[in-house]
């Protein structure tokens, strides 16, 4: 009883000491990218008539850095419809993001048996006990918290707003595949190895939740939001997807879910993250209004979203 006792209280203090370095490693990686540049935030000249003018996105973020919480509605409603308003781009992408995540389904059995006969104790180690955290819900609220607080007592506003966004991505893709979870009811790897294509279908059950990776969504999602404030910086995109993509490597290797359980995750979390910061749907207040219709054949709503 006592040596359970010691194991269990190492592996709280592991575990605590893992998130503080994860939020310490945060804060001071996004200290040092919200230091601009030489150059960074100098205004370009683009020749119109001697005047300069500052480049799209160092204009919207100078421009976004107040943080607005009354608008959080406003910005749920623009990510649930914006399928609609996809350019021919977007749409091509959402088809083929359709596409890939049904195609990854033929490749679950073969991946998961892969991935359960080449299990290492130290690769157990830093899959569950480290990478794992990366996509844990208090490791990460942690990390945006101390990482928020920080900025503000530091004046730092754009890392503030990016922080925040980053949470509100976050909370969002958290409600998005809690959704689809419940809708789906698809059996983990572990439950039933042999049948990747067991689903239960809709219900309130919280037993069977493998599709998708809420794990994996929530690292794509915050990967993402800071690849779009970053994107200067190509190092910051690929730095972020990589530790996102090694937290869904990490669920697959913990037998927790199937590799398009993963893809699924990582799609709607870079879906979220990518609509949440994009630049021609700047936060807007009012952009949206809400009309009765009444008629009689018919009693509703109508919202007209302005984009």
């Amino acid at each position: 009883m006592k040596t359970m006792t010691i194991q269990r209280t190492n592996t709280s203090i592991h575990k605590t000491f893992t998130v503080s370095t994860l939020s310490l490693l945060f804060i001071l990686l996004l200290s040092v990218l919200s230091s601009p540049t030489k150059g960074q935030d100098q205004t370009v000249d683009l020749n119109t008539g001697g005047f300069t003018q500052l480049s799209f996105d160092t204009a919207i973020d100078q421009q976004d850095n107040h943080i607005r919480l009354y608008e959080i509605p406003n910005d749920i409603l623009r990510v649930a419809i914006s399928p609609f308003s996809w350019n021919k781009r977007e749409f091509r992408y959402g088809i083929a993001s359709f596409l890939v995540t049904g195609l990854a389904f033929s490749a679950d059995r073969g991946l998961n048996d892969f991935m359960q006969r080449n299990r290492t104790p130290f690769l157990e180690d830093l899959s569950s006990n480290i990478i794992r955290l990366g996509g844990e819900g208090y490791s990460l609220a942690g990390a945006l918290a101390v990482t928020f607080i920080g900025s503000k007592i530091g004046k730092n506003e754009r890392l503030a707003y990016v922080t925040y966004r980053a949470g509100e991505a976050w909370i969002m893709t958290a409600g998005a595949t809690g959704l689809v979870k419940l809708l789906s009811h698809r059996h983990r790897p572990e439950e039933n190895p042999d049948d990747p294509f067991q689903f239960d279908g809709p219900s309130l059950s919280k037993d069977h939740v493998s599709f998708v990776s809420g794990h994996t969504s929530s690292a794509f999602a915050i990967a993402t939001v800071f690849s779009q404030y970053y994107k200067e910086r190509p190092w910051v995109v690929w730095t972020s997807y990589s530790l996102a993509t090694l937290v869904g490597l990490s669920r697959m290797y913990d037998n927790k879910h199937w590799f398009s359980d993963v893809i699924g995750g990582a799609l709607l979390g870079t879906w979220i993250g990518y609509t949440l910061t994009k630049p021609d749907q700047a936060r807007n207040p009012g952009s949206y209004s809400v009309y009765p219709i009444y008629s009689s054949e018919m009693v509703g709503l109508s919202v007209v979203l302005e984009l």
